[in-house]
């Protein structure tokens, strides 16, 4: 894996997720294993910190967001929430490029985004695309308390309960937990520049 938008070291972010993640063969032994449980952090000592306690439970934007730090897209850990995410996006493209076309192929260090109606929604990291099957691997921190529609979702996890980060082959791009997700969802690529500037 090599650097990529403008010298984002995607691999220290995708070693940093793979750190975290359980899998499928993980599942399948002990199927009450997290490594790192989901939890909606609001408290900004934490949330942000860049320390050990900082990691020990993650929500799907925090884990983003950190994500975005170690690949070197802001210097700090960012405190923003799906739809913080997404109205940064909204407002500065140049930061994370925005790709609504439903042809777009996903690269490695992407991000997808859900928005809901409500304005909140859920986020993760693409580390792996398969042309061949179109299929999308993320690695990404969900509860399916928190999100209750992906239940019986057709991408291929069924059987399989959430609640921590994940690393997980969703079968179809297009599939209900990606593109054709009851809520809008894209791919976003982040980009490097010398300054990140959070103000609405």
């Amino acid at each position: 894996m090599k650097l990529i938008n403008g010298g984002l070291d995607i691999k220290a972010g995708i070693d940093w997720l793979t750190t975290l993640a359980v899998t499928k063969e993980d599942l399948d032994t002990n199927p009450n294993y997290f490594k790192v449980p989901y939890k909606n952090d609001v408290t900004t000592a934490t949330r942000t910190a860049m320390t050990e306690i900082g990691e020990e439970t993650l929500d799907c934007s925090e884990l983003v967001c950190r994500y975005l730090q170690k690949i070197g897209w802001s210097k700090k850990v960012e405190w923003l929430n799906t739809k913080g995410l997404y109205d940064h996006a909204e407002k500065h493209p140049e930061h994370l490029q925005k790709h609504e076309s439903k042809e777009y192929k996903p690269k490695v260090g992407d991000i997808f985004l859900w928005k809901r109606d409500s304005g909140m929604g859920h986020t993760g990291v693409v580390v792996a695309y398969d042309e061949s099957t179109d299929s999308v691997t993320t690695i990404e921190s969900i509860s399916e308390n928190e999100y209750p529609s992906i239940k019986g979702d057709n991408s291929g996890h069924e059987g399989y309960h959430f609640k921590g980060v994940i690393k997980w082959k969703w079968t179809k791009r297009m599939g209900s937990h990606l593109l054709e997700n009851k809520n809008i969802c894209n791919f976003y690529t982040p980009n490097k520049l010398n300054k990140i500037n959070h103000e609405n």
